[in-house]
């Protein structure tokens, strides 16, 4: 009775979401490596709220970006756009939608060449996983919300390299993929391309060099051809060397261009978004969920234990004893031996605190690569907000210090589960003060 209950209201709902809501992201880069990034966002009248709301996030750290006005049949809404003059400042502006997420994505990364720069974008866009985990509501949502359309295309000056798009267009220089699915209907999902912008400056500057030496290496030869003895030999000299250095110049500049490209860590020039949940985690529901749209503040870091906090931090000696998890401690002994563990910088003993499904939605590294720059997280107040024989719920202050970042505080909610291992940190979430 409850399931066919629940199905119903999953039907009314996604009725009611069907057609209401829309929009696009543009992400538009010219030859010279300006970037015009665009959102487009529209709904029905019981949306405007919502819109209104993500549109002000935008405004406030973007007062500078075109707002215009949007009608598409019965749903209005807006567009802005934010202008950039290259690559760099774009992706250190902080949007949240080209953000890195730890053991996720990386978001934007730059490997600079003499002739080009390559570029790879690496997003996720993250859904909601509880609806997909009842196949019939899920297969009911996809068809009552197939009308919702949601993509992002990227438009750019020369071919991409390589990419997953759905769609491709004007000779691989128009990307598209339709993120609706992960909006509407829980299905997480990456966002791939490669891509190169030319460096003509330097192109130039190169042919340049190649014309002088073949003109010098040129000039000498004929020189040569008409002088006797020790001149000649040293204007076959000349000529040579000229020579030399031309084949010497092109074999480089062969290298420089069919080398492959290979990305590393070090290559990201995005900030960090660390989710205020655990990562996979969406709100529930089938109404789509703008908010992926919020800009962020790039890199700066946040003790979010659920998806850690990015951090580097000077090597010290550990004198204190690291903490355990042993079965028989409490929830809130095993909340705090987290902490002092992270402290301890004893991460996988941090990480066995945390339950298997919180595991499993992230790698270790990927997870304890967020504390490189942490140097100690603390709590206090530690409450009981709930218990029972299998799980707890803990509320608690946290001190966060970070190297660079400072100190910071967050109020946060932890909820525990009871397994054969003892209590285990299931899900957390940390809130700025």
């Amino acid at each position: 009775m409850c399931r066919r209950l629940l199905l119903a209201m999953l039907v009314i709902i996604t009725f009611v979401c069907t057609g209401c809501f829309g929009g696009h992201v543009d992400l538009s880069i010219d030859e010279s490596g300006a970037v015009h990034s665009k959102f487009t966002m529209v709904g029905v009248e019981f949306m405007r709220g919502e819109l209104e709301k993500q549109k002000q996030e935008l405004i406030k750290d973007h007062p500078n970006a075109i707002v215009t006005p949007v009608q598409d049949g019965n749903m209005s809404g807006f567009s802005i756009q934010m202008d950039y003059d290259d690559m760099g400042s774009f992706a250190a502006d902080g949007v949240k939608f080209y953000a890195t997420r730890p053991g996720l994505c990386k978001g934007i990364q730059k490997n600079g060449r003499w002739f080009f720069d390559a570029y790879a974008l690496d997003l996720f866009v993250e859904g909601n996983g509880e609806l997909g985990q009842d196949k019939e509501a899920a297969a009911m949502a996809g068809a009552l919300l197939s009308q919702v359309r949601f993509d992002f295309t990227l438009n750019l000056p020369y071919a991409a390299d390589s990419h997953n798009a759905e769609t491709v267009s004007n000779g691989s220089k128009t990307l598209s993929w339709n993120i609706a699915p992960s909006l509407t209907r829980g299905e997480s999902r990456k966002i791939n391309a490669t891509f190169k912008l030319w460096n003509k400056l330097n192109i130039g500057l190169t042919v340049g060099i190649a014309v002088l030496l073949l003109a010098a290496a040129a000039f000498f030869a004929a020189q040569a051809s008409s002088a006797q003895g020790a001149d000649r030999n040293a204007k076959t000299g000349l000529a040579i060397t000229a020579g030399g250095a031309l084949l010497a110049l092109g074999l480089f500049s062969g290298y420089l261009l069919l080398a492959p490209v290979k990305f590393t860590d070090s290559d990201i020039i995005s900030g960090t978004f660390q989710s205020e949940t655990k990562q996979n985690t969406a709100p529930s529901g089938t109404q789509p969920n703008p908010a992926i749209l919020t800009p962020i503040k790039p890199p700066a870091p946040q003790p979010r234990q659920t998806a850690p906090n990015p951090s580097t931090q000077q090597s010290r000696p550990n004198t204190a004893p690291t903490a355990q998890n042993p079965a028989g401690q409490s929830p809130t002994q095993t909340l705090k031996a987290f902490h002092q563990n992270i402290t301890d910088k004893a991460y996988r003993k941090a990480y066995d605190c945390l339950s298997r499904d919180f595991q499993n939605s992230m790698s270790y590294e990927g997870w304890a690569s967020g504390f490189q720059t942490t140097v100690s997280s603390t709590v206090s107040d530690v409450k009981t907000e709930s218990q029972t024989d299998d799980q707890a719920v803990l509320t608690y202050l946290l001190k966060a210090v970070d190297n660079p970042g400072g100190t910071k505080y967050f109020r946060g909610t932890a909820v525990l589960v009871k397994t054969s291992g003892g209590w285990k940190i299931d899900e957390i979430t940390n809130k700025a003060m």
